[in-house]
């Protein structure tokens, strides 16, 4: 079955193993006989793992990773993920953080369950009930001695009648019984009261030791933040920016480690005394087979006893979220859909943030519309992917959300593949000092906005220097002339045209803006010069704060050209020797890692033309 890969952006085969959401599909079809597919949807699980597809053999959806400790739980992702989208919705032109939603704080108060818990192991209910249960009299039918046997069964004398064995002699009286088929009486604790007990200490530390997890989470969260605010090795713009992001997102509903650390000790004292009342007498004699149905009977143990009468209530709430009807293929299917939508919208969301705080760029005058310099850079959710183009540029940016798994950036440019989960990262990948790297970016991922911009900067300035230096066409005399009076060594003759190697300072490029109006050029002609100076523009503006960089501190040789902004910033264009193939740009003198400067650094090798006889010419 032909299906288009969106990772790839070709049409292959459906492999054996289906990865939830990667692929589109190109005809209709109906999944597990169940969800019919029209063609164009994205191929979703359907909460299985069978991959059944209309007149195709069977296949298998990957599987997601099982979940360890230290590893974020994949409710908590999808919950913050849906924070951040429905405050997308509803927050007006203000751009929610896409970092560690506020709403996530309901995670760190005590639920009803556990504090009713709390309430019932501090009266000793469920204490009292593992050391003195109530228990049923059980009757069992053994062959005993005459003088064991206490209460005889109901068919006692049809047994001693039909086995003359038990007899111990016959007289003429009648027989003398050597053994007789009594009753004996058992106490039996595996009662209905007692298998709920025990049915609700299992689900209990199940959805305390998930909870414990939880907090867990934010709390490790919480630190790192903490960390990163008063973390010295970090630069000082990159902490005010990934500070900034945090405090958006409680700015109206503060969260503070103490509150999640009082939850966090509150759910491990409970767990703790669950998982000792599963060590007693009571709960090893109930068998794991004895389960009982959701809806409790009402019998007069459980409504009546005073320690038993405690079991429905803490019974209804361990199992609120199981109640009801469970959801058919068709509804998980379209739940994990829904899902797949809402972290699309939030990848938007991230390439936004990053757009806004790109120094490069400044917003247009409609959403989606965004300038650099005098050129137009829109961007566009198309085809299940967000397209970032820019005016003039053959090759836009794509930004791919995925669903599970990982893509080492550092191999792709034009193509990003942005995870919601992360599934088989190599530890390569996972390194502490480089954030992001592997492509799996969520609000509980700090550095998402910092890695969505440094992807967006690279294609900018590899689409910029690609063309490096900016020729224009043959100019009229005097226009060519008028500019190179102007602007003096920024640009180079060649031939009737011109050669722009650095952009001019902003008096100097009104004055040739003026010029170039009151030629005779043809909009063509004054369309590529415009374009040349925009681009050498573009290169003279510092990527940490904005300002344009006076043309004395922009050198210029044949090996490229370095700048230097005054608030320090330094970036370099170098073209090897001996690979005239080649050419690298970058952000910064030395190399640092990604946690600790995130954007500010920047490094962009790409593929040039061959150097021609101009660049021997430049200064």
């Amino acid at each position: 079955m032909k299906v288009f890969d969106r990772y790839q952006a070709i049409e292959v085969d459906l492999p054996k193993v289906v990865e939830p959401g990667r692929y589109r599909l190109l005809r209709r079809t109906v999944l597990n006989g169940s969800t019919e597919l029209p063609a164009g949807d994205l191929l979703w699980s359907d909460g299985g793992s069978l991959c059944d597809l209309e007149g195709e053999a069977s296949r298998t959806f990957v599987g997601k990773d099982d979940e360890q400790e230290g590893h974020i739980p994949d409710s908590i992702v999808d919950g913050a993920v849906s924070a951040v989208v429905d405050q997308l919705r509803t927050g007006g032109a203000d751009l929610p953080s896409p970092v560690m939603p506020a709403r996530l704080g309901d995670l760190a108060s005590a639920t009803t369950l556990e504090l009713e818990l709390e309430r019932v192991m501090g009266r000793g209910h469920l204490q009292s009930i593992a050391a003195r249960p109530r228990m049923a009299m059980r009757y069992e039918s053994e062959l005993l001695p005459v003088s064991r046997a206490r209460r005889l069964a109901n068919d006692a004398v049809t047994r001693l009648a039909s086995h003359s064995e038990d007899w111990l002699r016959r007289e003429i009286t009648g027989v003398i019984p050597r053994t007789l088929k009594a009753e004996v009486s058992e106490d039996d604790v595996a009662i209905y009261e007692n298998v709920v007990f025990a049915r609700l200490l299992d689900r209990l530390e199940d959805v305390l030791r998930r909870r414990l997890r939880e907090v867990n989470v934010l709390l490790r969260k919480h630190d790192q933040a903490m960390a990163l605010a008063n973390a010295e090795r970090l630069d000082y713009r990159l902490r005010n920016a990934l500070c900034s992001l945090w405090g958006l997102s409680f700015v109206d509903n503060p969260v503070t480690g103490k509150t999640a650390t009082e939850t966090f000790q509150l759910i491990e004292m409970l767990l703790g005394k669950v998982r000792q009342l599963k060590r007693s007498e009571l709960y090893a004699a109930i068998p794991r087979a004895h389960r009982i149905p959701l809806a409790l009977r009402s019998t007069n143990v459980l409504q009546h006893d005073t320690h038993y009468s405690c079991l429905r209530p803490l019974w209804l709430m361990a199992h609120a979220s199981a109640q009801g009807q469970a959801p058919t293929p068709t509804e998980r299917y379209a739940a994990e859909k829904h899902q797949g939508e809402r972290f699309a919208q939030y990848v938007g969301l991230l390439i936004r943030h990053a757009l806004a705080a790109c120094q490069l760029v400044a917003a247009g005058s409609l959403p989606g519309q965004y300038r650099v310099g005098a050129k137009s850079l829109t961007l566009l959710w198309e085809q299940d992917q967000w397209a970032l183009s820019l005016e003039g540029c053959a090759t836009p940016l794509h930004f791919v959300p995925g669903w599970r798994g990982f893509s080492d950036w550092s191999t792709q440019r034009e193509r990003r593949l942005v995870f919601c989960h992360g599934s088989g990262c190599g530890p390569d990948l996972m390194a502490s000092d480089q954030p992001g790297m592997h492509g799996v970016l969520n609000p509980l991922e700090f550095y998402g906005v910092e890695r969505t911009r440094q992807a967006i900067e690279q294609w900018l300035v590899a689409t910029v220097l690609a063309r490096y230096p900016f020729q224009t066409p043959a100019l009229p005399t005097d226009l060519r002339d008028r500019v190179m009076l102007l602007l003096g060594d920024s640009v180079q003759a060649r031939g009737r045209g011109l050669i722009v190697l650095r952009g001019p300072s902003q008096g100097d490029r009104q004055r040739v803006d003026g010029a170039v109006d009151d030629s005779h050029a043809n909009a063509s002609t004054r369309q590529a010069l415009t374009d040349a100076l925009d681009d050498a523009q573009l290169l003279s503006t510092c990527r940490v704060c904005g300002d344009l960089v006076p043309p004395s501190s922009f050198l210029v040789s044949a090996e490229g050209f370095r700048a230097e902004c005054v608030c320090g910033s330094r970036w370099t264009f170098r073209i090897h020797r001996g690979s005239s193939a080649q050419a690298s740009f970058q952000l910064g003198d030395r190399k640092r890692p990604f946690a600790e400067v995130g954007s500010l650094q920047l490094d962009v090798a790409l593929q040039t033309s061959k150097p021609s006889a101009d660049r021997q010419h430049q200064r």
